[in-house]
């Protein structure tokens, strides 16, 4: 094996260079280091006794070359086997970021930039969250959009999920310190979170480095128009909707690369301004407008973007990969002179390093030009799913956009002369979707009135309604009302 795996709890420290018969991990974004599996052939003798640096959730793996950190983890299962090559260990092992979805916390926030609101987080769990106080490399951009979450029994990879939502195409993950290391030497665990470079060239590889490849237009992520629908604080439920400016003006294709196709968001259940909305749904469009591909590549060697040759296992993914040779045909059958982001240049969002006794590494690597968010929109429904099983609490109801409205309202009096006018609020029980276009009445019963209620200070939270007493004396009002638009 040419990777040396460790395993480390407490002051024991295990080193299984020459054991290791089989070894893989992942990189990913978001995320940082994924899952390792690995097995170790030990004699039953050895497979009896206690491993304490194997313990779940408290025993640490490292994969190093030299001195350099190659990944890092936390043991989540570890097996003792015996089959037909003998006993040996079964390692599992899942990456540091594991740790910020162990705390499910409530939390609101006023106008707080994004990093404040997660130095708040790292803050609340300080004394038990395994990572490095190391900050430096979280939003180095000091993005100064302001939001006004509530999280409601939220993790902190949750909120960096959100977070990444608000403010557009960025990525995070949880990899070794370059500095910093623990006791015993090993390094130490910090957060990474930043916009997402999709033009800087960290490897290369040419056709004789691969081994295969699939190439794929993705039509699940091309759209020409996007909906967003938010929830200003204070003007309430709102829609931002932008299109790609290549298409007609009604919509037919005209320039652009495909036909029209909307992209719909509902993110109601977030705190956004309506300038907020409308950056996000332009992020959203200029991810979209042009169809993007999906790549998945094997490597059997890796170069570094100046075309040296270097380990397979330095690709990481959140870097980018230029394959000059790869798509020749996107320029007329030439080769681009420079690395071009969607022809030959790819950003890495997950790498698959394998490795086994008497036999040669491979590195699998996912590309892509986008943000993945159909498979993260899966993702989130799940998730938001068990958020709702997790939390007794629900948001303020919201009425979808042209779907009426029903409820009763009635008024009454004591004493009155003709023209007297007499009513009240009515306070719908939802907040529409917007201000309807007017409310129509039907009477069960009335007395000293006629005709239909009058309506004013019509919004989208409820409106006045009054009536006027066609004589002297006691009289009421009771019916039934309806929203319209």
């Amino acid at each position: 094996m040419g990777l040396t795996l460790y395993a480390a709890q407490g002051g024991t420290v295990a080193e299984y260079a020459e054991q290791t018969e089989t070894l893989q991990y992942t990189t990913t974004v978001p995320g940082g280091f994924g899952a390792l599996t690995a097995r170790i052939q030990i004699n039953e003798k050895q497979a009896r006794l206690p491993h304490p640096e194997l313990a779940t959730l408290s025993g640490k793996t490292h994969v190093m070359d030299g001195l350099n950190c190659v990944y890092s983890g936390e043991v989540a299962e570890s097996a003792i086997t015996l089959d037909a090559r003998g006993a040996g260990l079964e390692i599992t092992a899942h990456g540091p970021a594991a740790a910020l979805a162990d705390d499910p916390q409530d939390a609101a926030y006023s106008a707080m930039p994004a990093q404040a609101i997660l130095a708040d987080q790292f803050a609340r769990r300080a004394a038990y969250l395994p990572l490095d106080n190391d900050f430096s490399a979280v939003l180095p951009n000091q993005p100064t959009a302001t939001f006004s979450p509530v999280f409601d029994g939220r993790t902190i990879e949750d909120i960096l999920h959100e977070l990444n939502d608000l403010l557009g195409d960025y990525v995070w993950g949880v990899w070794d310190h370059p500095t910093h290391k623990d006791a015993l030497g090993f390094p130490t665990w910090r957060l990474v979170w930043g916009p997402r470079d999709q033009n800087t060239t960290q490897y290369t590889a040419l056709t004789s480095d691969i081994i295969s490849y699939r190439v794929a237009p993705s039509a699940t992520r091309a759209f020409n128009g996007v909906t967003l629908r938010y929830e200003d604080p204070i003007a309430g439920p709102g829609t931002a909707t932008v299109y790609d400016n290549r298409l007609n003006g009604d919509l037919s294709q005209g320039k652009a690369p495909f036909r029209f196709r909307r992209f719909r968001r509902d993110m109601g259940s977030r705190v956004l301004t309506s300038a907020q909305a409308a950056a996000l749904a332009g992020q959203y469009l200029a991810m979209f407008q042009n169809i993007s591909n999906v790549i998945e590549i094997e490597l059997a060697a890796l170069r570094s973007a100046s075309g040296q040759r270097i380990s397979l296992w330095q690709a990481r993914a959140g870097g980018n990969i230029c394959l000059p040779e790869l798509l020749p045909h996107s320029r007329n059958f030439q080769i681009p002179p420079t690395a071009i982001p969607g022809e030959n240049l790819f950003f890495i969002r997950q790498t698959t390093y394998r490795e086994r006794q008497n036999a040669a590494p491979s590195l699998l690597l996912r590309l892509d030009q986008t943000a993945d968010f159909a498979a993260a929109d899966l993702t989130r429904l799940r998730y938001e799913e068990q958020l709702r099983q997790r939390s007794q609490r629900r948001g303020s109801a919201a009425l979808p956009a042209g779907m009426p409205l029903k409820g009763f309202w009635s008024a009454r009096w004591a004493a009155a002369s003709p023209g007297d006018v007499f009513g009240g609020p009515i306070l719908f029980p939802v907040i529409l979707a917007a201000a309807p276009a007017e409310v129509t009445f039907t009477a069960l019963s009335a007395s000293n009135t006629s005709g239909s209620p009058t309506v004013g200070a019509l919004t989208q939270w409820g409106c006045e309604a009054v009536v006027t007493a066609t004589g002297n004396g006691p009289g009421f009002w009771q019916g039934t009302y309806q929203t319209t638009g």
